[in-house]
């Protein structure tokens, strides 16, 4: 794929998640689904919780028409699915406040599962001997949702964030 169509599909999914986030926002504030500070809130006034699933509702598509369009993956539809199971038991755990022990026990199912349909062959490029890079890869995937859970619930820095990851994504894999 040229940077060209990079950067128009990266435009044209920026437009939609602004269109799609200021829907779903608007309908977080009207049906009071707030995130109240406390002692360890980055802000001081309500704000609305699960504005990411308007996110994650676009990065839905675009993966599905990626795989559609590119390869016909199925891995990628599979790990897809995984990321939109958990940003819903996320949304899920916005609403009812579920116990630490559920969030990572949902979370390590969906690794393990992810990691099954990962592409054959070791992620770490046989740095490690083959179980390890099994096993680093699960660990590094469960933490990094742990990490990334962290971040959003301060404003912004998980949406610098995964800017910073796409971009990087884009040009290590880009064709031109």
């Amino acid at each position: 794929m040229s940077w060209s169509s990079i950067a128009i599909l990266g435009i044209a999914a920026t437009i939609a998640t602004v269109i799609t986030t200021g829907i779903v926002l608007r309908q977080l504030r009207a049906h009071q689904i707030l995130d109240h500070p406390n002692e360890r809130s980055s802000h001081d006034r309500a704000v609305p919780r699960g504005g990411g699933i308007a996110v994650m509702a676009n990065l839905a598509v675009g993966w599905c028409l990626l795989t559609w369009w590119q390869d016909k993956s199925l891995e990628i539809a599979i790990i897809a699915i995984l990321a939109v199971f958990l940003a819903g038991f996320s949304f899920l755990d916005d609403l009812k406040g579920l116990a630490a022990s559920t969030r990572l026990i949902m979370q390590a199912l969906a690794v393990t599962i992810g990691c099954a349909f990962l592409p054959q062959g070791l992620i770490f490029q046989e740095f490690l001997p083959p179980i390890a890079d099994k096993a680093f890869t699960w660990i590094c995937w469960l933490w990094f949702i742990n990490l990334f859970n962290f971040m959003d619930g301060v404003d912004g820095m998980s949406a610098v964030e995964a800017s910073c990851i796409g971009i990087g994504i884009a040009m290590i894999t880009g064709d031109n």
